[in-house]
């Protein structure tokens, strides 16, 4: 029986031995935290919810609208003005979560003074377009007419279009607007004779954002 009892204590002082040479061993971390590894299903919701957040920060970056500017329309010269190269349609309808308009096509005619008492009044100017939303909502917007770089103040274009185009995801609308360069008429054909630069803006009404512009020339005539 000691024999025995004195085998079982070698036993167990050669199992302390072994253990404590383990922990000692070169690179080996003493007392090592187990590895948390999740279960199968919870690894699955993970790489679906990273997927689903790529996927929206994909979508944010590349559906945001940039206004859009037509290049300057030459004159065409006798009974009408000029219309500006409209911008490439996207096909499929409305695809931006906002606001997001288009001028598809917009011209505009000349200008008559006509002798009247000591002076002279204009003949209407006349503008007309399409406009198309390529919003996923129903949009509302308007056009704003000026002539930025005339700084004679009684013959120049300065009105709006307002309350006319609300517009349908994906849908498009033609618009025609009439103004007079010319309310309260001009005493002298001077500085009111020739070639005009008309500018169009769009603006939607939610937010008042630019979302396109467009510059075409007319010609007054007296």
């Amino acid at each position: 029986m000691v024999l025995a009892r004195s085998s079982c204590c070698l036993a167990y002082s050669m199992t302390r031995i072994v253990d404590e040479q383990r922990c000692c061993i070169p690179g080996r971390i003493a007392h090592e935290e187990p590895t948390l590894t999740l279960p199968k299903g919870h690894q699955v919701k993970n790489i679906k919810k990273f997927a689903v957040a790529l996927a929206v920060s994909a979508i944010g970056f590349g559906l945001v609208p940039a206004g859009t500017s037509f290049a300057k329309g030459g004159g065409s010269g006798g009974g009408g003005g000029s219309t500006a190269p409209a911008p490439t349609q996207p096909s499929g309808g409305g695809t931006v979560a906002g606001p997001c308009g288009q001028m598809t096509s917009i011209s505009v005619g000349n200008v008559t003074l006509s002798a009247s008492g000591s002076g002279y009044t204009a003949s209407p100017l006349q503008v007309r377009g399409t406009v198309f939303n390529c919003s996923i909502y129903l949009q509302q917007y308007y056009i704003v007419f000026d002539e930025p770089g005339n700084t004679n103040v009684n013959c120049r274009a300065n009105f709006a279009l307002f309350g006319v185009l609300i517009i349908n995801s994906g849908g498009s609308q033609s618009w025609s607007k009439s103004g007079s360069i010319s309310p309260s008429g001009v005493t002298s054909t001077a500085g009111c004779v020739g070639t005009h630069t008309l500018r169009a803006t769009l603006y939607d009404r939610s937010f008042g954002l630019v979302q396109g512009t467009a510059f075409l020339t007319y010609t007054v005539s007296a």
